[in-house]
């Protein structure tokens, strides 16, 4: 099966499951008015991994990452019939609720098994010296899809509603599962050991890999601005710059302008600069952007302050992905790659979560001060410790 068919597959998954992340919010505030609510809904879609992304990690290294993938997929297809119908329900809004939360938890066990399982799966048409420029690709198109999603969930819950915006997603899923049914699967059976034994034997390797565990670390921080931006950022644009919901779409879409600015920039950026200092930095200036959209009511500058931040997050973004896959042994990648969903996922829902309950609490501005400050303070400890990674100059 050609590459191009991997990077579709892949595109149209992540692009179907990131409209359910954002509907989940989006709806909530909509229905419920309350960034609370939506923060757990978020967190429910993500954070679930933080249970099953050890389960993940281990069964890709067992039984294939392309099983692993074709059987997991039918969770995101059976969580998005959820949000259907609860998108078609129109009785009391307790009720909703409950199905919304159910749906969003079956949306995070299908994102636990999926992403591990997508970025495993590139070894099977990349050799070790073109993966860092295989990952920075799929990374792209996962920003993509992130930052696509929302603008997507704007136009057509105006044209159509709600139900339209599930069922596209529902049709990506379909097409991004047949798609993979012809995908390479060449894999060494490894004998199964206890859960945690296998997990243990990671970590053990993962001691004597130690620049792979630094990108996992910085992955970690990184992802600290994720759940933030994503629920605090449509409150910044109605009740601070006071948008109406077309012109928030249009503002959100600056997630998808940075991301893909930036992922572009990585892969032209990656024989140029030092990666590991270059991380560092971009690091550094996403938590203080993150901390200056709060505290700017000019448009213009509070647009050009999102895409700048978005912009290097979005290349470190790219390297931290592209280290992680070329420096982990292929007999652990699996579970890694689980680990690095893991944080991707529960970093972010844990962000949003706690990003949600400071805005209901303190507001916007402030609920992004402190979750800056916290990632200044993450960096900083990073800095301290992740000596490989500070080191690291160029991929292979």
């Amino acid at each position: 099966m050609p590459l191009i068919i991997y990077f579709i597959s892949g595109f149209m998954g992540f692009l179907g499951g990131h409209m359910l992340n954002y509907s989940a919010i989006m709806y909530s505030l909509d229905t419920f008015n309350s960034s609370l609510i939506s923060g757990i809904a978020f967190s429910f879609c993500f954070g679930i991994s933080l249970i099953f992304g050890w389960f993940a990690g281990a069964a890709i290294d067992r039984y294939s990452a392309k099983k692993v993938l074709l059987v997991s997929q039918n969770l995101h297809i059976i969580g998005a019939l959820g949000f259907w119908l609860v998108f078609q329900q129109q009785g009391e809004l307790s009720g909703n609720l409950y199905a919304l939360l159910l749906s969003c938890f079956i949306t995070g066990m299908g994102w636990s098994f999926i992403a591990p399982a997508r970025m495993t799966q590139m070894a099977q048409y990349l050799p070790v010296e073109r993966l860092p420029q295989g990952a920075i690709i799929y990374n792209l198109l996962l920003m993509i899809g992130f930052g696509l999603a929302p603008v997507l969930i704007t136009q057509i819950k105006q044209l159509a509603g709600w139900s339209a915006v599930i069922e596209l997603s529902l049709g990506l899923f379909i097409v991004a599962t047949l798609l993979m049914l012809s995908a390479p699967n060449q894999f060494q059976k490894r004998e199964h050991k206890h859960l945690l034994h296998e997990w243990q034997d990671c970590f053990r390797q993962l001691q004597t890999h130690t620049t792979s565990a630094q990108f996992l670390l910085a992955a970690l921080v990184g992802l600290i601005i994720v759940g933030p931006l994503q629920v605090i950022l449509p409150v910044i644009a109605e009740q601070y710059l006071i948008l109406n919901p077309a012109q928030t779409g249009q503002y959100m879409g600056l997630i998808a302008l940075g991301l893909i600015v930036g992922g572009i920039a990585a892969m032209k950026l990656k024989s140029y600069v030092h990666i590991g200092g270059f991380i560092f930095v971009a690091l550094v200036i996403s938590a203080i952007g993150m901390m200056l959209v709060g505290q700017t009511q000019n448009m213009i500058l509070n647009c050009l302050i999102v895409f700048t931040t978005i912009l290097v997050a979005g290349i470190a973004s790219s390297f931290i992905v592209a280290g992680i896959q070329q420096q982990t042994p292929v007999e652990i990648k699996g579970r890694v790659m689980s680990m690095y969903t893991i944080t991707s996922q529960s970093v972010p829902a844990t962000s949003g979560a706690l990003a949600g309950a400071l805005t209901h609490q303190f507001g916007a501005t402030n609920s992004l001060l402190i979750m800056g400050c916290l990632m200044l303070s993450a960096t900083a400890l990073l800095a301290l410790k992740a000596q490989q990674l500070r080191r690291f100059q160029r991929f292979l």
